[in-house]
């Protein structure tokens, strides 16, 4: 069996995927509810199984339709375009269907040209925006032609609180901090879509220690087969300062008993 991380694991790194079911890794509290299983595993909004996601999730997927079919409807091809590579961008960002474990590391570079092709084609409706603007508060455009460094900091306050979500996902670096960033640059000026960025950045942090455990936790997968954590706990687990036990997520268990057979594939859904 091979246990790979961007194919098998949780976003949050607390659960992974044995074919059948989620089963723990080490660190996963008692607390922590097994993700959904099915279709809802592959799908973002739907993936982790709360309710406001899934809430969100349906609003931003029938928004996104609406300004399709609006697009679309209006014959305006660059903007339909345009919302068609930030959807792209959107999905890619959060990892659906396991895009970005299928394309591994040139998922990065098609996120940046993705970026870039959404902001060439939005282009120029973003700049009719400003026009208008400057028609109907003319006093304002003449304001960043002659003073731009005051409209500048002026603006600088604004904008930080924009971006807000972007900075605290980065800096927390969260599981989802790239689709918060995407969602709160594309959607940040609706109050849905700030309020979801910042939600996803302000989420618990992914396990640092996501060694793949059995139903019971009593069997740790090294990479190449199945060790009893009883006769050989993970390295990286939490230890008394004796050694003589070691955590599991759960609960402290003893290090030196000697060892049992190793499970079978019946056996590691159990716990």
């Amino acid at each position: 069996m091979k246990i790979s991380r961007n194919q098998t694991l949780s976003r949050d790194r607390f659960w992974w995927w044995d074919g059948h079911s989620w089963q723990p890794t080490l660190g996963t509290p008692a607390q922590a509810g097994r993700p959904p299983s099915g279709w809802r595993r592959r799908v973002p909004g739907f993936r982790r199984g709360s309710a406001w996601r899934m809430v969100v999730a349906v609003l931003g997927y029938l928004g996104i339709a609406a300004t399709l079919a609006t697009g679309l409807a209006n014959l305006n091809l660059a903007g339909f375009l345009g919302e068609l590579t930030a959807l792209a961008l959107l999905l890619l960002a959060a990892d659906a269907f396991g895009v970005q474990s299928r394309i591994g590391i040139l998922w990065a570079p098609a996120a940046l040209a993705l970026a870039a092709l959404t902001v060439l084609l939005l282009a120029p409706e973003v700049s009719h925006g400003f026009q208008q603007g400057c028609q109907s508060r003319p006093g304002t455009c003449e304001a960043w032609k002659e003073q731009p460094g005051y409209v500048a900091g002026r603006l600088a306050i604004p904008l930080l609180l924009y971006l807000l979500p972007t900075v605290i996902a980065l800096v927390r670096a969260v599981p989802d901090r790239w689709l918060a960033a995407c969602i709160n640059v594309l959607f940040g000026l609706t109050c849905i879509g700030w309020l979801a960025a910042l939600a996803l950045s302000l989420e618990r942090r992914g396990n640092p220690v996501p060694v793949p455990l059995s139903g019971d936790r009593r069997w740790w997968w090294s990479g190449s087969r199945w060790i009893d954590s009883t006769a050989m706990p993970p390295p990286m687990a939490a230890r008394t300062p004796d050694g003589a036990w070691w955590w599991n997520g759960v609960e402290w268990r003893p290090a030196a008993t000697p060892p049992a057979s190793a499970p079978t594939v019946a056996t590691l859904g159990t716990g």
